[in-house]
């Protein structure tokens, strides 16, 4: 395996995924990002977390709860050792 470390970003941009939500949100994705990133470095396999396209099976975009029923949408690529954020769904009561 590389010895490159795990990494994570916005996917397309920032700007793109983030623009209009409040920095409470932002703060608590960039955290589940941080904390994916973690798990990767240790070795667990961060393509399982989450709910993905088909209950149970590894792989693809997955969706992790933020708190007040919000999302975030990740797409994990351990070959690139990256964690891409690329969709942000804020609670309610923040829209």
């Amino acid at each position: 395996m590389s010895d490159e470390q795990w990494q994570w970003q916005y996917d397309p941009s920032r700007e793109y995924v983030t623009t209009g939500l409040p920095k409470i949100v932002i703060a608590e994705v960039e955290k589940i990002a941080e904390d994916l990133v973690t798990l990767g470095e240790l070795g667990f396999d961060i393509t399982d977390i989450g709910e993905g396209r088909h209950q149970g099976t590894p792989g693809g975009v997955r969706r992790l709860p933020l708190t007040d029923h919000g999302w975030v949408h990740v797409l994990p690529a351990p070959r690139l050792r990256l964690v891409a954020v690329v969709q942000i769904t804020p609670p309610f009561k923040y829209l």
